[in-house]
């Protein structure tokens, strides 16, 4: 199960705590063309810190490792990258704490499945259909491998200053239990329509608006009024947000998710942004810069800022 330097290939990680019949485990994923990474849970963490060579993650459940799950699952999402990653945790034998983990981020949570193929079935939909998307089927707007590519040229080909802009949806999980995944593919499309006409008043001709995944969204301009752009899509998201909730529960300023043991309070939706201003022909990998705007929106929210604007 030694990773290949096959770029076709889907890559998968596999975490569990116990290694015993991964051989076998493995058999219908090499199958189909996919390399296998096996990662022990030893004493209770993942000796795993880099995850962005993966196209999903597997997570064996077993009740010991129910809380490193969640965890694992918040630790993907502080950074844009890792947060794509598909993460599918499943168990044979055991029932899975599904509304947990869906609410923390987990792409499924599968319990039921009869073997090993069924997953490797599952893995290899779930991936390629990710790999090959040109544009989001839930907003439109562009995603996927399209997307890095454009970044990656306007990266090292553009012969004058731009702006990324990064556009993320605090609380979608909590929002989309409550109220449905429809209702919240709405919120979605609402939010790609407010950015789409943000940047038909304000941007430049050849800006583009896309979904990174998940509820980040960004901004590719050349518009010198990034601060008009920025204000807009704040000002208008939360006036669409808030057609979303009803009026106690903006009173309240939050929401009560029932789980099976206990309640959880989560605040409503917010939209928040970060801008860098990246110099012309900077020569960098679009990977460089989603790392930068990653450890820009985490300080957005940490400081309730709103938006930011850096320059690189």
């Amino acid at each position: 199960m030694k990773q290949q330097n096959n770029t076709s290939k889907i890559r998968v990680l596999l975490i569990r705590e116990d290694v015993g019949g991964v051989e076998q485990f493995a058999v219908p994923f090499e199958a189909k063309e996919m390399d296998v990474s096996v990662v022990p849970v030893v004493d209770g963490r993942i000796p795993v810190t880099f995850y962005n060579t993966y196209d999903v993650i597997l997570f064996a459940y077993t009740p010991s490792v129910a809380s490193l799950i969640i965890d694992f699952l918040n630790e993907l999402k502080t950074d844009i990258v890792s947060s794509m990653i598909p993460v599918v945790v499943f168990s044979q034998n055991e029932t899975c704490g599904q509304i947990t983990y869906l609410l923390e981020g987990a792409e499924a949570v599968i319990s039921d499945y009869r073997h090993a193929g069924e997953l490797a079935d599952y893995v290899d939909n779930l991936v390629r259909k990710k790999t090959f998307e040109k544009t989001d089927p839930v907003t439109g707007l562009l995603t996927g491998a399209a997307l890095s590519a454009i970044l990656e040229d306007k990266c090292k080909n553009c012969p004058k200053s731009w702006h990324f802009v990064i556009v993320k949806i605090l609380n979608m999980k909590p929002f989309n239990y409550i109220k449905g995944y429809d209702y919240g593919d709405r919120v979605l499309r609402d939010l790609a329509g407010i950015i789409r006409e943000n940047l038909r008043i304000n941007g430049e001709q050849d800006d583009l608006a896309a979904r990174i995944g998940g509820s980040c969204f960004c901004i590719v301009t050349e518009t010198r009024k990034i601060d008009t752009i920025c204000r807009s899509l704040l000002v208008n998201s939360d006036k669409m947000i808030r057609r979303h909730y009803s009026p106690f529960e903006l009173m309240k300023g939050y929401v009560t998710v029932e789980g099976a043991k206990q309640s959880q309070e989560f605040n409503l939706c917010e939209v928040i942004a970060g801008a860098a201003q990246v110099p012309a022909q900077w020569n960098d990998n679009h990977a460089m810069l989603l790392d930068i705007a990653s450890d820009l929106i985490k300080e957005v929210e940490k400081q309730e800022a709103g938006y930011h604007v850096i320059s690189l």
